[in-house]
């Protein structure tokens, strides 16, 4: 059984997140067995789904009886995040099990799932996730088997041992290879051009992704055209129905009000990094010294 989506065609560069991961998964087999569990987190739109699925394409056929990958809907507009019950009735059915047969609990699900991957190796991939409480049932207990897990928070209190990767952006002659690889008659346009561009950009693979395909479906524009429209608006900049916007509004309304008004203030800030000194001084705690809520 297989349910990966296909791996992109324009995936570009991560090669030591890609070592660490592939790396790590020969040792543990190497070593007599855990269970290897890697939780890659990072901002919206940083790729670490593109990430996820490109690993498990490189690994399939180290996990011959199956490799899943499940949708957990943590930060995903218009959707409920999955409870853990619902993702194992999924996973369970996807092994076989007649939905006549679960278990009413989460607890009786959670065990049925161990069991059944007790004597396989299969490769699962938990995208999109909430907390670690919404992951942790759902973990196989087998040595054979491999779960990666994506989600913009860092999942701290998942059992056993798990390998954490923080995905960052793009360096960027890998955001250049990448737009390059979308939008293929950029390769004519000045350099400077395009480096201005995905300076723009973040280099944020959602955002270089989609300003490629904005560029690839306008075929009068020249770069110079593409890079008035991003200067203007950036976050608008859409593909059908995903936006930069869209990747972070849902990130921003599950942060405290307190943490909404600290990423409001950062915004106050002119640069691209702040020290932990600055941001203080932007944040209740600084303001309160002049008496400012």
């Amino acid at each position: 059984m297989c349910t990966l989506p296909a791996d992109t065609t324009a995936f570009t560069g991560r090669d030591p997140e890609l070592d660490h991961i592939l790396g790590s998964v020969v040792g543990a087999a190497t070593a007599g067995g855990v269970v290897a569990i890697h939780a890659i987190d990072g901002m919206p739109g940083v790729g670490k789904t593109a990430l996820a699925v490109h690993a498990a394409h490189r690994l399939a056929d180290r996990f011959p009886d199956g490799q899943l990958f499940v949708d957990l809907y943590a930060h995903t507009p218009g959707q409920t995040p999955t409870a853990p019950a619902a993702a194992l009735a999924a996973l369970l059915a996807a092994d076989g099990v007649d939905a006549r047969y679960l278990p009413d609990t989460l607890d009786g699900r959670a065990v049925l799932w161990r069991d059944r991957l007790a004597d396989k190796k299969v490769l699962l991939v938990l995208d999109n996730a909430a907390s670690s409480d919404q992951v942790a049932p759902l973990l196989p207990g087998h040595f054979g088997c491999l779960v990666l897990i994506t989600s913009r928070r860092h999942l701290g209190d998942l059992p056993g041992r798990v390998e954490h990767v923080a995905l960052d952006v793009l360096p960027p002659a890998e955001a250049r290879e990448m737009f390059l690889t979308l939008a293929p008659r950029a390769t004519s346009d000045p350099p400077t051009e395009v480096a201005e561009l995905l300076a723009l950009a973040g280099y944020l693979p959602l955002a270089i992704t989609l300003l490629a395909k904005a560029y690839t479906k306008h075929r009068v524009w020249t770069l110079s055209d593409l890079l008035a429209e991003t200067r203007t608006r950036l976050l608008s900049v859409t593909a059908e129905n995903a936006t930069i916007a869209a990747a972070f509004d849902l990130s921003y309304r599950y942060l405290s009000a307190a943490e909404q008004r600290t990423f409001q203030r950062l915004g106050l800030h002119p640069g691209t990094e702040i020290e932990a000194a600055a941001t203080a001084a932007l944040t209740t705690c600084g303001f309160q010294r002049w008496g400012i809520t």
